[in-house]
C-alpha cells in the first residue's frame, strides 16, 4: 500500500476547510482537522499521529531503552503510539509538530 486518504472539505471565500482528514501508509497513519488559505498558503491543521511500533522503537540505542519506560503512555487505541500533531506554516515553509499543550493534557 503506497497511501490511503480520505475526508471531506468545504471550499468558501478562498479557504479549503479540512474538518476530517485522513490519510495512512505502512506503518502509520495520520487524522487532521482544520484549514488551508488559498491566497495565503497557509496552514492550520491539528490532530494525531498514530504509529503501529512502540514509541521505543523509533530510535535506537540508549534513547530506545530509555524510551520503554514511557510507552505505556504513548499506547492508545491499539496502535503502539499515538502523538499529538500540528501542521502550520505555508506551502512553502510548513512546520510540523508535536502538540505539546495537548500531549501534556493528556
Amino acid at each position: 500500500m503506497l497511501a490511503d486518504f480520505g475526508g471531506n472539505f468545504a471550499l468558501q471565500h478562498g479557504r479549503l476547510d479540512l474538518p476530517k482528514f485522513q490519510f495512512a501508509v505502512e506503518g502509520a497513519r495520520v487524522a487532521l482537522g482544520g484549514n488551508y488559505g488559498l491566497p495565503t498558503q497557509r496552514l492550520d491543521f491539528e490532530g494525531s499521529l498514530m504509529l503501529d511500533a512502540p514509541i521505543s522503537k523509533t530510535t535506537t540505542g540508549l534513547k530506545s531503552l530509555l524510551l520503554k519506560v514511557v510507552d505505556p503512555l504513548f499506547r492508545k487505541n491499539g496502535a503502539g503510539t499515538v502523538l499529538p500533531i500540528v501542521v502550520s506554516g505555508t506551502v512553502d515553509q510548513p512546520s510540523f509538530g508535536i502538540d505539546k499543550g495537548r500531549l501534556i493534557g493528556r
